[in-house]
């Protein structure tokens, strides 16, 4: 493998994890946003949520 070829590798590599890594954070980052629109507005509870997911406080 040449030189230039294992820059092009390293460079596909690079920005394939970049791409992953930040839908990753932005799916979180949405998730999070969703709920608390969905608690401002009233759509579903907060007791309800607990419940749901078996958080306990």
């Amino acid at each position: 493998m040449s030189e230039s070829e294992l820059l092009y590798l390293i460079h596909i590599v690079f920005i394939t994890a970049c791409v992953f890594f930040s839908y990753k954070s932005g799916t979180k980052e949405g998730r999070s946003q969703m709920v608390e629109s969905f608690l401002d507005k009233k759509i579903i509870t907060e007791e309800r949520l607990k419940k749901e997911y078996d958080i306990e406080q």
